[in-house]
């Protein structure tokens, strides 16, 4: 992000100079503009989902646990991480599924192939918004091995379905991810830490249960009824 601040830091500058307020979503996006820019003002308000729509009233474990990665298959999100770590967990029961399309889709495919895991990460290619929460419904665990981020809704929506994170150390992920609470934050290219970190989540169901019951609590600060209050009260301020 600090990269694409300096890229284009004349129309950065102009935009500051004008607004009231700068808002991101996420607050390692706010800390860059103000380190980038630090006469401006900056807030950080995040993306908000129904929680409530989306929550579940219990947890309940799957039994082989289920892991998700759903996103665009580019290198921002590192998906050929994914089948490169579950390789070193062969020896676990699991079940995978990789929701999404894009320019990396057929390079993981074969790489799936290379490892001898066909059999059990399913790519299903791209899926419709709604498809993308019956998934999360059915899963335990969201594996995001992703280089770079803002706030991901579709982290949101995996928090407030209850489900334990396993996730790159980018961008709203450091907002969605209490490290050792709902989950693990590693560096991208950590795959020794991804697997240790899911290692732990399928063999200790109850540590998988303490994770996937924090993130149904830390959920609530991202209710879309929280964001819209901060948005308005934030308007009501500017105007006055």
């Amino acid at each position: 992000l600090m990269r694409k601040l300096r890229q284009y830091e004349h129309v950065n500058r102009e935009i500051h100079a004008r607004a009231a307020v700068n808002v991101y979503a996420s607050k390692l996006d706010s800390d860059c503009y103000l380190r980038a820019f630090p006469g401006a003002r900056v807030e950080s308000i995040p993306n908000g989902v129904d929680v409530s729509a989306l929550a579940r009233s219990e947890i309940k474990l799957n039994d082989p646990p289920r892991i998700v990665f759903a996103g665009r298959f580019v290198a921002q999100k590192n998906p050929l991480q994914i089948p490169r770590v579950l390789a070193n967990l062969k020896d676990l029961r699991w079940e995978c599924s990789m929701l999404g399309d894009g320019a990396l889709l057929e390079e993981t495919r074969a790489e799936i192939a290379r490892l001898g895991l066909s059999e059990r990460i399913r790519l299903t290619g791209w899926v419709a918004p709604q498809n993308v929460l019956d998934e999360f419904a059915r899963a335990d665990i969201l594996f995001m091995p992703s280089r770079a981020e803002g706030l991901p809704v579709v982290g949101v929506q995996a928090l407030a379905g209850g489900l334990a994170f396993v996730v790159g150390r980018a961008g709203g992920f450091a907002d969605l991810t209490s490290d050792g609470g709902n989950g693990f934050l590693h560096d991208s290219d950590d795959a020794d830490g991804f697997s240790a970190s899911l290692r732990v989540l399928l063999t200790d169901a109850s540590a998988l249960r303490r994770a996937r019951q924090n993130s149904l609590a830390r959920a609530e600060a991202f209710d879309r009824a929280r964001v819209i209050d901060a948005y308005e009260n934030l308007f009501k301020e500017i105007v006055a």
